[in-house]
């Protein structure tokens, strides 16, 4: 352990500020040059995400949400989603499926205002599946829409992030479908799909919501 970081750094008082940059970023951030580039520029971008979130605007810190207090004392609380996949549930939303013309758009929400979702490893991924139902109940459409951090990988070790479709913090976005006309009902899910510490994959569903939506006109 470093001298600087003692057990009052992370479960004390000294909990301050320049303890969320210096301290959790040694974690959950990798080391940045001289200029801080954007989010979406780096393999693991929590920290930075923070420094430029709703939450830091309004005054928060990461332990306000991360490190709640138990009996007078600051405790890493929040689990990862490699480690209790269901604290994901409901922190994301679908909020909205609507018919336009031969499209459907969902709309979801991030109600973290911390930092993106997925956040932390390249490998976190969050998945809008959209299932789309004739008059008869039969499946007419299946796609999916992925949110997550795309990176080029060489001999199994990424190298480079090449995309980023995360959703920001706070973030409510549209995302669109095309679907045939006969479509008459949407159901929309999303998960999240982590492999486990103990290299189990399991699939988690965060939130799901289903919609009559009619023949289109």
């Amino acid at each position: 352990m470093e001298e600087s970081i003692t057990c009052e750094v992370c479960h004390g008082p000294g909990l301050t500020q320049a303890v969320v940059r210096d301290v959790c970023k040694g974690c959950h951030g990798q080391p940045l040059g001289e200029t801080e580039p954007e989010p979406s520029a780096i393999m693991q971008s929590t920290p930075l995400e923070f420094e430029r979130s709703v939450a830091k605007r309004d005054g928060q810190t990461c332990p306000d949400c991360h490190m709640p207090k138990q009996g007078g004392m600051s405790f890493h609380g929040s689990k990862s989603s490699r480690v209790a996949p269901e604290s994901y549930k409901g922190v994301v939303r679908v909020e909205n499926i609507e018919r336009r013309s031969s499209q459907i758009v969902v709309t979801v929400k991030n109600n973290v205002t911390g930092h993106w979702l997925p956040t932390g490893a390249a490998t976190n991924v969050i998945f809008l599946e959209v299932v789309g139902y004739d008059a008869k109940g039969q499946v007419a459409y299946q796609n999916e829409h992925r949110f997550e951090k795309s990176v080029f990988s060489f001999r199994k070790m990424p190298m480079a992030v090449t995309g980023d479709t995360r959703l920001k913090d706070n973030e409510k976005r549209e995302v669109t479908f095309d679907v045939p006309m006969s479509v008459v009902r949407i159901s929309a899910t999303l998960t999240i799909k982590p492999r486990l510490l103990s290299g189990e994959a399991v699939e988690f569903v965060i939130d799901h919501r289903d919609t009559a939506i009619g023949l289109a006109g």
